[in-house]
């Protein structure tokens, strides 16, 4: 579930292992190393457009992998 205010995504209810973040054809990333460059301590940058974050809740950095996401 995604919530979209003022150039922010949140998704709140991320499954580690079940669910996938599609930032096909949304994101100027197109590897896991790409999107993850300069991350923020909490916060998972997504989207192309300068401004714009994808905030995951529920999940550290580090529990995340390029198997979480389609580019």
């Amino acid at each position: 579930m995604t919530a979209r205010t003022e150039r922010k995504d949140t998704i709140a209810d991320f499954l580690d292992g079940l669910d996938r973040i599609d930032l096909r054809g949304l994101s100027t990333f197109d590897s896991f190393d790409a999107l993850m460059s300069g991350t923020a301590a909490h916060d998972v940058p997504g989207g192309g457009a300068k401004g714009d974050q994808l905030i995951v809740k529920g999940i550290s950095l580090q529990d995340l992998s390029a198997s979480d996401f389609l580019f």
